[in-house]
């Protein structure tokens, strides 16, 4: 008699409780969903990441190459391969008075994008 209790019991239980296999199924599908969505989101992010990351550091290379050019009037040659460096006269107005100088700006080579300009007057 005990033996037919514990049977009829555990029927009990696994009749009541649990889930069906279309109930798994679709959790499992609604979870599935949720995670591509939630990998597109990381990886769309880790790429702007990177890029803001890869901007600044060719910002501060800029920088750098540009102090080195207006400190040294011969300084041609950038120590960064990312940039260029180049120098023209130019003549510009300011306050309605002509005033000469040099233009320097500082270029990507991969696009030819100016990253900084500088004018300094003689």
């Amino acid at each position: 008699m005990i033996e037919n209790n514990k049977k009829s019991n555990n029927k009990m239980i696994w009749g009541k409780d649990g889930f069906t296999l279309i109930e798994v199924i679709v959790s499992l599908f609604i979870i599935s969903i949720l995670s591509i969505l939630l990998i597109g989101s990381f990886d769309i992010n880790t790429r702007q990441i990177f890029g803001a990351g890869e901007k600044t550091d060719i910002l501060f290379s800029a920088r750098r190459e540009m102090d080195n050019a207006i400190a040294d009037s011969n300084y041609v040659v950038s120590a960064d391969s990312r940039l260029t460096i180049s120098k023209q006269k130019r003549d510009i107005i300011i306050g309605g008075a002509q005033v000469s100088g040099v233009e320097i700006q500082v270029k990507q080579k991969s696009n030819g994008k100016v990253v900084l300009t500088s004018f300094i007057p003689e």
